[in-house]
């Protein structure tokens, strides 16, 4: 007899102890999917950042060319007025 009431208990606190997971679980999914948000965006943002130092990588190098196209073209102007 003892034995049922033991068994009783156990089961009954098994129970419980579901019921109590379950709830922290289901408050815990709107975190969640907030942290898997957040996640993502800090994500675009590293992509964002790498692809702002391409840009600005590449515009360091077209800067380069234009100011070398810019002296050559004043080397021409130049060699083109002493042949006159």
């Amino acid at each position: 007899m003892i034995w049922w009431i033991v068994a009783g208990i156990v089961v009954g606190g098994l129970v419980l102890l579901g019921l109590v997971v379950s709830a922290v679980l289901r408050r815990l999914r709107p975190l969640s999917r907030a942290m898997r948000r957040l996640r993502s965006r800090l994500e675009d943002g590293e992509k964002l950042q790498a692809g702002a130092a391409d840009l600005q990588e590449r515009a360091t190098e077209l800067q380069s060319l234009v100011e070398r196209a810019q002296g050559r073209a004043e080397h021409l102007r130049t060699q083109r007025l002493r042949a006159r």
